[in-house]
């Protein structure tokens, strides 16, 4: 088919910088590596919808935290032939693939360095997720939906207050 050599182009990480640009302003061109330029890319994605997340004000953010997690009685109390440990093993499974999946997506080729280097504190956290989801499911089938919705909505509220006096952050 053919085609023709390109002098210049501009990756996809630097076309607002580019975009920005008064006419007639110097562009200098700079000759980089196919990864490189993948990588930028990837830290510019990472950084646009990061900068989106911050500008969502926090109450919004615990009301959609509240609401999402108000799902899971429904869900849970709707699988009335499963075990609490068939549904902790089909959502310990669902939950580990989205999880690698977001890390893979966020890290590339980094991913597994990035585990690693969250040590012994992500190991800790990761144990105390997996026991929050253990009681998450034995709560709901030991006592309502409701409590454990209006428990589960009420941490995101007192999460602040715990970190303002253990952790020294200003509540924002």
């Amino acid at each position: 088919i053919g085609g023709y050599p390109k002098i210049a182009n501009v990756i996809s990480a630097d076309y607002d910088k580019l975009v920005q640009k008064i006419p007639g302003s110097m562009i200098k061109f700079k000759l980089v590596d196919l990864s490189i330029a993948e990588s930028a890319f990837h830290e510019y994605v990472t950084k646009f919808w990061m900068h989106f997340i911050y500008k969502i004000p926090g109450p919004i953010l615990v009301l959609l935290g509240g609401f999402s997690l108000s799902w899971g009685g429904l869900i849970i109390r709707s699988f009335e032939a499963a075990s609490i440990w068939q549904i902790l093993f089909y959502r310990s499974i669902f939950f580990l693939w989205i999880l690698i999946t977001f890390l893979l997506l966020t890290y590339r080729k980094k991913t597994f360095k990035k585990i690693k280097e969250a040590g012994l504190p992500g190991l800790v956290g990761g144990l105390f997720l997996s026991l929050s989801f253990v009681a998450y499911l034995y709560s709901m089938s030991e006592t309502t939906v409701a409590n454990v919705v209006f428990i589960i909505s009420t941490q995101t509220v007192f999460l602040p207050i715990i970190a303002y006096f253990f952790l020294k952050e200003k509540i924002s």
